[in-house]
């Protein structure tokens, strides 16, 4: 239950907050250069 209930939320808000702050940000530099 523990691992389950961490698991969701976690994947969630880095699903979220990684991939739009750190790869969006980073990803859009290079690329749109």
């Amino acid at each position: 239950m523990t691992g389950a209930a961490f698991t969701v939320p976690d994947r969630s808000l880095l699903v979220t907050v990684v991939p739009e702050e750190e790869i969006g940000a980073e990803v859009d530099d290079p690329y749109a250069d």
